[in-house]
């Protein structure tokens, strides 16, 4: 049988892994968007430096093309232009070289939060689980304590009707915790066909000596 720290149990352990799965599903879409934030805020200045450097370039090669014919100036603004397309493509590289780290964050942090995902569905499921378990317990755990309930009525009204008063008391006194975990009371309105109709003309008849009916 299963009690209520079964059911503790239960509920710590899908609170746990849902709670878990939370924060890092949190955690791992912030990272993957600061990845993304990072890489647009050095592309946009890189390609500024880029923009610089091509421009820069294009004014060497302008250069180089008009002074050509003059000797040795124009090996001085041949080194200028290969100079120039280093610093270019330098800057291309490292521009690159970002975008590839970046894209590897990218790719780390959603692989962290297929990860994530899959703890929060297993908890969610884990959870459901436990409900369902916890529902389908205490539908077959009321349904022993109403014929326990019943069975208790039956043998005191037959120890009452039997001239037992203190008999039929001492059963309904041991049956109490029964009748308070299904919520079963004397009720003066119920039906007297119904366990709480029954004991509240029993408990009367009990109180008042009156012969129970």
């Amino acid at each position: 049988n299963l009690s209520e720290a079964d059911f503790d149990k239960l509920d710590a352990e899908w609170k746990a892994l849902i709670d878990k799965g939370q924060a890092a599903l949190t955690e791992a879409r912030e990272r993957k968007e600061a990845a993304k934030r990072e890489f647009l805020d050095f592309e946009g200045e890189q390609d500024t430096v880029i923009a610089a450097e091509r421009a820069s370039l294009f004014d060497a090669q302008a250069r180089r093309d008009q002074w050509s014919w003059v000797p040795f100036y124009n090996t001085m603004l041949e080194e200028e232009v290969a100079a120039t397309q280093e610093k270019l493509d330098g800057a291309v590289e490292e521009l690159e070289s970002k975008r590839r780290q970046s894209i590897v964050k990218i790719a780390d942090a959603e692989s962290d939060i297929g990860i994530a995902q899959s703890d929060l569905e297993r908890g969610y499921s884990m959870k459901y689980s436990a409900i369902k378990i916890r529902r389908e317990y205490k539908t077959g755990r009321s349904k022993e304590l109403l014929a326990d309930a019943q069975a208790a009525v039956r043998q005191a009204e037959v120890a009452y009707t039997g001239g037992k008063k203190e008999k039929a008391m001492q059963i309904l006194e041991k049956a109490q915790e029964t009748f308070d975990a299904l919520a079963i009371f004397p009720d003066s309105k119920a039906s007297a066909m119904s366990i709480p109709g029954r004991l509240y003309d029993l408990q009367k008849c009990i109180d008042t000596g009156a012969e129970y009916r």
